[in-house]
């Protein structure tokens, strides 16, 4: 096996982790004309961000992606803040879709596997926008 020395051609993907309040997304506010896909209204008082506003659905932050990726617009960086707040919209939406009473119902564990190919969509989705970015 040999290491060799690339260049990344498209933008990368980067996760934030941590405890509420430690500079997430003031640090993402600096990354190259960011625009945020709220699912939650943590933006720090007085930090102007670009935002489509509080994505309360799943829907609603797939649209956001579509129209990152379909339509004209000076961006180069998609903020989703938070992951935490997307996965209730992404188990919300799978039970909806399936008539499910609760992310159990199909049985122990089953629909927690169907969730991740929600989330899996979703991160198809950030990989479509990454050639846009550039």
């Amino acid at each position: 096996m040999q290491i060799i020395r690339t260049t990344a051609k498209l933008p990368p993907i980067i996760v934030f982790h941590g405890q509420p309040g430690v500079g997430k997304t003031t640090l993402a506010q600096n990354f190259p004309k960011p625009v945020f896909v709220q699912t939650e209204d943590g933006c720090p008082s007085g930090l102007e961000i670009e935002t489509f506003g509080l994505c309360e659905t799943f829907t609603s932050v797939v649209q956001a992606i579509k129209h990152l990726g379909k339509e004209g617009h000076e961006y180069q960086t998609a903020v989703f803040d938070s992951l935490d707040k997307l996965e209730p919209l992404i188990v919300a939406a799978l039970c909806a879709d399936r008539g499910y009473a609760s992310v159990e119902s199909p049985g122990f564990g089953k629909g927690w596997v169907e969730a991740d190919k929600w989330w899996l969509d979703f991160l198809r989705g950030c990989e479509w926008l990454r050639p846009a970015a550039t």
